[in-house]
């Protein structure tokens, strides 16, 4: 009963010893798709910021236009 206890502890101690490799690619790999994921999140959020930053600075300067035209067209429109 024991040498059998024996084997199986032997058989699964060289069975791990011999998934080293296979356990540190899955580890790697794993951590290569979540180092992925956050720079892809962090680049959306980049570019929807930039965008967001870009309308702002259009409506700032459509808002920021003469205003006497404005007036002497809503004059003229109005007589």
């Amino acid at each position: 009963m024991k040498d059998n206890k024996i084997k199986k502890k032997n058989y699964f101690s060289k069975k791990i010893r011999e998934e080293k490799g296979s356990i540190t690619v899955f580890i790697l790999s794993t951590m290569l798709v979540i180092v992925a994921v956050i720079f892809t999140i962090y680049f959306t959020k980049m570019n929807k910021i930039s965008s967001q930053e870009e309308a702002l600075d259009i409506m700032e300067q459509r808002y920021n236009q003469n205003t006497d035209d404005m007036k002497q067209v809503y004059e003229s429109v109005n007589n």
